[in-house]
């Protein structure tokens, strides 16, 4: 068997090609040779103003998630878009010591900063598995930093941030949360929020009980707020969530769901999506959510087992290449003001994707 991550170049290079240039080409950036191989898992990506490109993978010794064993972080530099990489570059290396906080590392999610071009990186660490019960407030997933200040070349000592992130949710009226990782490889900078030191990033948590989460730094990773406080539950149930700022500041998240129970009548499993709205902390009060439906919008129900990628692509803000295909998927558009109620809306929408 063999495992591989391909970038496509059509993606990671599409603002350089022109249309007179020849089409683009696929390479392995991490290869896992063989069946016998360390494999690479969980890969997570920074882009710079210039081109140059920093991925980041878990490299799985212990051959499981992390939470079984050693993983390691490995990287590789890219200085024009993707078209040439440099060697593998450790991160941190777990020691696979039973028990120990550095037992592994994996599960990377990186951000950089457009002023400074310093890269944060958090990651899970340990020897806990989030789903499991032992896992738990007194013993929970483990939380690492790491930072980069030559676009990944070197990395800093681990830190470790673990109190920092859950004391956000322990006075939740539902409970503390008691196991959490940052979703999907993804932090994101705002464009247009800066309060502190830095322009405001966010990260979304898969979370649980709960689902869901949602935190923010103004000052890159120093210090963390919950957005909306402890009791805001973007996505109930979530799993593997993904955020991003819309142009008008606020902040959606997509996320997998569980199944709902089966509602007589309906196909099982149907799934459903729940929008909400209202104002970015730091943006003005006007009285008004910062959000409005989407031009094309569908309304009503309709029987079906997959979103449409193209609803998914404009409610989202992305193009509709970079959502992916997924039985089960749920929008949340969440931004919260200081104080108040959250004004909502929420609609079941189930169009098939056609065929």
């Amino acid at each position: 068997m063999k495992l591989r991550f391909v970038l496509p170049a059509a993606a990671i290079a599409l603002a350089m090609i022109s249309c007179n240039e020849a089409p683009a080409t696929r390479q392995v950036i991490f290869d896992t040779a063989d069946s016998i191989g360390v494999p690479y898992r969980i890969p997570a990506i920074a882009s710079f103003d210039d081109g140059t490109l920093t991925a980041v993978v878990d490299y799985r010794h212990c051959r499981s998630d992390i939470g079984f064993g050693r993983v390691d972080l490995r990287a590789r530099i890219s200085p024009d878009n993707g078209r040439t990489w440099s060697d593998e570059i450790v991160v941190v290396e777990g020691t696979g010591q039973s028990g120990a906080v550095d037992c592994g590392f994996g599960d990377p999610a990186i951000v950089r900063d457009r002023d400074s071009d310093e890269i944060l990186l958090i990651a899970v660490c340990g020897e806990t598995v989030y789903w499991k019960q032992e896992t738990n407030r007194s013993n929970p997933n483990r939380v690492a930093m790491l930072r980069s200040n030559d676009r990944g070349r070197t990395w800093s000592a681990w830190q470790e941030i673990t109190e920092q992130v859950y004391s956000l949710f322990d006075d939740c009226a539902e409970g503390c949360v008691q196991s959490c990782f940052v979703g999907s490889g993804k932090i994101f900078q705002s464009r247009v929020i800066k309060v502190g030191s830095h322009y405001r990033i966010y990260a979304a948590l898969c979370a649980r009980p709960g689902g869901n989460r949602v935190i923010y730094s103004d000052d890159f990773g120093q210090s963390w707020k919950a957005l909306g406080g402890p009791d805001a539950f973007p996505a109930r149930k979530g799993d593997e969530p993904k955020c991003e700022e819309l142009p008008a500041s606020s902040i959606s998240t997509v996320t997998m769901m569980s199944p709902p129970e089966p509602v007589p009548g309906q196909m099982p499993h149907s799934p459903e999506r729940t929008i909400t709205g209202a104002r970015p902390s730091a943006m003005p009060a006007t009285g008004k959510s910062s959000l409005s439906r989407p031009a094309g919008f569908p309304t009503g129900q309709r029987s079906g087992w997959h979103f449409s990628r193209s609803l998914s692509a404009r409610a989202a803000g992305m193009s509709e290449s970079g959502i992916v295909k997924s039985l089960r998927m749920s929008l949340t558009l969440r931004s919260l003001p200081p104080a108040g109620p959250v004004r909502t809306r929420s609609r079941k929408m189930i169009p098939p994707i056609p065929q």
